[in-house]
């Protein structure tokens, strides 16, 4: 990573089709524990604000400044990477990695270039259209029984993956 450059500031959280206004206010709180402020949605359903602020709590100013548009290629045109979160198999999932395994280089791109992390709606993922859009494919572990994950808990667990190799942590000294 270059010297002074915080990645962290170059990752965007890109949001496809989002349903429910707690995810989407639960999404901001998670960016915001980990250091993220860039959100885009894309062609949100008709989420309910009043609830979005109420999860949001303190990181409202994410869910107020996150940007709206109509497609997934508007949300990562001026990013070198994109990133789509699945937990299928599939059309273009054969080559995934976990968050753990892709931080290191998300951050190296991010040290230089735009890098989005994108993650479906909450009731069917991201589409194999959805991951066209995408340069790689992100997978969190978890038992094949019950694979699918909370939307607000995937972004949360690839934020934390990347905060934690960001080297930026630093933990309480006792006195």
């Amino acid at each position: 990573m270059t010297a002074g450059i915080n990645p962290l500031g170059n990752i965007r959280i890109v949001l496809v089709r989002p349903i429910y206004g707690g995810n989407t206010g639960s999404v901001c709180r998670a960016m915001a524990n980990m250091g993220l402020s860039d959100l885009v949605t894309v062609a949100p359903k008709n989420i309910r604000m009043e609830e979005a602020e109420i999860f949001a709590c303190w990181a409202k100013d994410i869910l107020r400044n996150r940007r709206e548009v109509a497609t997934l290629a508007e949300a990562v045109k001026d990013c070198a990477w994109a990133l789509g979160a699945t937990a299928r198999p599939g059309l273009y999932r054969q080559h995934c990695r976990t968050p753990r395994e892709w931080a290191p280089r998300v951050l190296e791109a991010a040290s230089a270039n735009r890098v989005a992390l994108v993650f479906g709606p909450e009731d069917n993922g991201l589409s194999n259209d959805d991951l066209e859009c995408c340069t790689h494919v992100v997978r969190i572990p978890s038992t094949p029984e019950y694979s699918s994950l909370n939307l607000s808990h995937a972004v949360m667990i690839c934020a934390y993956e990347l905060y934690a190799a960001s080297g930026q942590f630093e933990p309480m000294v006792e006195r």
